[in-house]
């Protein structure tokens, strides 16, 4: 995993076999197993991303919310600060 260029706030997590592109990730974030993260996405503090979800580029998470497993979220999606998005769901 390269995360030269990904900016990562303190206390966060990133679980194994992920794949970080060009981003930001919020203090406190806690990112599970085998998740992709593309270019431009903005995640914010306190986020809870389960393991295998697609992050596509330019999505953006806002504070507190929880992305459970195998979600995938399209190209430039907006989730709400404090939304709860049920497993396998694809946000477009």
């Amino acid at each position: 995993m390269n995360l030269t260029k990904a900016v990562i706030g303190n206390f966060s997590t990133i679980g194994t076999h992920c794949s970080i592109g060009i981003c930001s990730i919020g203090n406190n974030a806690a990112i599970g197993d085998r998740v992709v993260i593309q270019d431009g996405a903005i995640i914010g503090t306190h986020v809870v991303i389960e393991s295998g979800c697609i992050i596509e580029a330019g999505a953006r998470i806002g504070n507190h919310a929880v992305i459970h497993a195998g979600c995938i979220l399209r190209k430039n999606a907006k989730v709400s600060s404090k939304a709860v998005i049920a497993c396998g769901s694809i946000v477009d």
